[in-house]
């Protein structure tokens, strides 16, 4: 038997058009609620193809993508994808029409990746010896992190105040990072964000087809996601934010919570 929707729940799953920013806490049917108001706008008419929904990880998206499956009972469903996924596939545009360069995606299993950030380490930090202590690698591959989930350069990165208490050699690793990946033309998930982000500046039309987009865990977003949201958002989409504040887990990657509650500042 189905749990009935709380009221709450049904001005959701019953929002027409316009914005929306839903706090969702832990045990509050956030999943049941979504794929109910997809569900509504399909059987409304709304061309499933026009909606975008955004999961923070793969795990949730294949979830959602089940459930949303079995509600819906077609083959034609939303496109249900993570920033990453929907990063790489705006890139993989750019790369066809030749707007950008064809690179590689490295990944941090990936071996070339690991001697890569050892490489950009010993560079930094002036360092001959074989051995690296694994936590220093550690915290270089975090503040690699912090700079690409704000798109900061190694040229924003030196003069930035804020990374005053950052190690200078930290700083000067990061810019032979960078160097190396463009040398070698490979890209992480991180570089293709940024990339997808710039061709979306410079070409409006790019998601134009998106009417609906719904985005989930959305306290976990960066700064960089966050610019996606807003440039895939045009004049007649409506966006659907649903997270909460006080569950962000990502924050010392470069989350941004307070995102959640300024979103439609500019709308």
């Amino acid at each position: 038997m189905t749990k009935r929707l709380t009221w709450e729940q049904k001005s959701i799953v019953s929002h027409d058009t316009g914005h929306a920013l839903v706090k969702a806490v832990p045990g509050s049917g956030k999943t049941t609620t979504l794929v109910k108001r997809v569900e509504r706008l399909v059987k409304t008419g709304t061309d499933p193809r026009s909606i975008l929904i955004l999961m923070y990880n793969k795990s949730a998206q294949v979830s959602f993508t089940e459930n949303l499956k079995t509600a819906l009972m077609s083959s034609v469903i939303p496109e249900i994808r993570t920033f990453h996924s929907l990063a790489l596939k705006i890139v993989g545009y750019g790369e066809r029409q030749q707007i950008i360069k064809k690179k590689d995606l490295i990944t941090p299993s990936d071996y070339r990746y690991e001697q890569l950030v050892k490489q950009a380490y010993r560079y930094g930090f002036d360092h001959e010896a074989n051995y690296i202590d694994p936590n220093e690698i550690e915290n270089f591959e975090l503040f690699i992190a912090r700079c690409r989930a704000a798109a900061v350069t190694p040229v924003d990165a030196a003069n930035d105040p804020t990374f005053s208490n950052i190690k200078r050699e930290f700083i000067h690793a990061y810019g032979r990072y960078c160097e190396l990946l463009e040398e070698n033309s490979l890209r992480t998930f991180d570089d293709c964000l940024i990339e997808a982000v710039a061709l979306l500046r410079n070409d409006s039309s790019l998601g134009a087809h998106f009417k609906h987009i719904i985005v989930d865990e959305y306290q976990d977003v960066n700064l960089i996601q966050h610019d996606m949201t807003r440039l895939l958002s045009k004049s007649d989409t409506s966006v659907m934010a649903v997270g909460d504040v006080n569950q962000c887990i990502y924050e010392w990657r470069g989350a941004r919570p307070d995102f959640i509650g300024g979103l439609f500042e500019r709308h």
